[in-house]
């Protein structure tokens, strides 16, 4: 059967016609759906736009050239500048305007080449006004489908402060450290029966090596008589149990010596731990010194009890070591009232400078002193007149330790040599009034002769002799001798 003529034609336009609609209904879709992603890209990187702007920390984007392309403003305010456009404009080149370290810039730029990222790195960075401050930097490459990098994406953080933070506290344990390693006393940290911590005067003190010191338990060094009584205390003071902190006790050092130590301490956090902060002073001379001074005083005890003065010794810091029972009896104290104490605890605050002059004068010439005179208080508050005289007391290198003194009491001598001088005072005043003439004095125009206080009349020089302390020796005046001896000088 034969086509009908333009038929076919028509079939062909028909169907053109309906797949060039359904084209343009699928293009329209399309460009809906196109119009809705670009509404929704553009909501999208408004938000982000929004977050960038909003947050606290720098946020930037920075080219391969050293340039910013883009910033926010929290990374502009951090740099001194008033806005992120005034911050791009005003940035040519990275490494030299931003970084204090240009090389700082290379070696991040090296990092970024090769992990594609870098995290928390430091940096100083150059403020606007001129000053350092300090940056943390977190940044990560962006590249296109080929590989090439587009630019650098990042964040950044003032840590300026932490920074200063951190410096003050390097200091700080700087300086404490080289408190620690230079003060005059061993210093330990002592927990679970060692010691962790040590400096070098502890070291110096025991004679040990630091590892040695804190790689066995701790009694190791202590004499063997001493170590019950000083663990005793440790476990009794990590416990928590309160009592005195400072007690001597006696080590064992390296060389297989003895020595004394006088411990004090204080409980701390160590490692997250309770441990015993412990300041450790040798006191060794100070032992041998003392238990000399002791065996000394036994030898002249029972002189000293018997004595009717005050035998005293003292240390060379004017401490009682010993004062005889006469202190008792003469000013009232119980002897265990006045050892361990100053003397200057008992002596007038008037007569102070004289005494630490006497003792100096003592120390400086190592010979012995006497004659200071001072006032000490009684025990119901009086005041005595001491006289004192001391020697030195000197160790094996000829070091002044100590003095020994006799302490007289002139009380008594004192107040009659005050009432005789007084009296003498009075006497002299008195006989200088009687000796001296004045008033008026009737006078016989005569013969001289003077009235007394009794009525009598007194020869003239009898009167002025009794009366002061002139004398009269008598001779003749010429015109006298030429009156009275005529002939004398008529034979002239």
């Amino acid at each position: 059967m034969k086509d009908i003529p333009g038929t076919n034609s028509a079939l062909i336009e028909e169907r053109e016609i309906s797949a060039l609609k359904k084209r343009i209904k699928e293009l329209e879709r399309f460009k809906s759906k196109h119009i809705q992603a670009e509404k929704k890209l553009r909501e999208s990187e408004k938000r982000y736009q929004n977050i960038v702007e909003s947050s606290v920390e720098g946020i930037f984007r920075a080219t391969g050239q050293g340039r910013f392309s883009n910033a926010n403003r929290a990374a502009a305010h951090m740099l001194g500048y008033e806005s992120p456009e005034e911050l791009i404009n005003s940035m040519a080149d990275i490494a030299s305007q931003l970084y204090v370290n240009p090389e700082d810039r290379d070696k991040t730029l090296g990092l970024l080449l090769k992990h594609g990222s870098v995290k928390n790195f430091e940096v100083k960075c150059r403020h606007k006004n001129g000053n350092i401050i300090w940056g943390v930097l977190n940044m990560h490459l962006v590249k296109d489908g080929q590989g090439n990098v587009l630019y650098i994406e990042g964040t950044c953080q003032d840590i300026t402060h932490r920074k200063q933070a951190e410096e003050k506290l390097r200091e700080s344990e700087e300086k404490y450290r080289q408190l620690v390693d230079s003060i005059n006393k061993g210093i330990c940290v002592a927990q679970d029966g060692a010691l962790k911590f040590v400096n070098p005067m502890l070291m110096k003190i025991f004679g040990y090596s630091k590892h040695d010191l804190t790689t066995s338990p701790f009694t190791k060094f202590i004499y063997p008589d001493d170590r019950n009584m000083v663990l005793e205390r440790h476990i009794r003071r990590m416990k928590g149990e309160k009592f005195s902190t400072r007690y001597e006790f006696r080590i064992l050092t390296n060389d297989g010596s003895m020595k004394w130590v006088e411990l004090d301490s204080v409980m701390i956090q160590w490692e997250g731990k309770p441990a015993a902060l412990a300041f450790i002073g040798d006191i060794t001379k100070r032992k041998q010194i003392e238990t000399a001074l002791r065996e000394n005083e036994k030898k002249y005890r029972l002189l000293v009890d018997n004595s009717h003065d005050i035998i005293y010794s003292l240390t060379a810091e004017g401490v009682f070591i010993f004062v005889s029972h006469a202190w008792t009896t003469i000013l009232g104290h119980r002897s265990a009232e006045v050892v361990g104490k100053s003397f200057q605890l008992f002596v007038h605050h008037d007569d102070m400078p004289g005494c630490m002059a006497f003792l100096k004068s003592v120390i400086e010439t190592g010979q012995r002193q006497s004659g200071v005179e001072y006032r000490v208080q009684h025990k119901n508050g009086t005041w005595r007149w001491h006289t004192s005289s001391a020697v030195p007391f000197k160790d094996e290198n000829g070091t002044v330790i100590g003095f020994y003194g006799i302490a007289k009491d002139i009380t008594e001598n004192k107040q009659i040599r005050e009432e005789r001088e007084e009296l003498i005072l009075e006497l002299q005043e008195a006989l200088h009034k009687v000796k001296t003439l004045s008033g008026l004095l009737p006078i016989c125009a005569s013969c001289k002769k003077i009235l007394n206080d009794k009525g009598q009349w007194e020869q003239m020089e009898v009167y002025i002799r009794d009366r002061s302390e002139a004398e009269f020796s008598h001779g003749i005046c010429p015109e006298c001798t030429q009156k009275l001896y005529p002939e004398y000088f008529k034979k002239k």
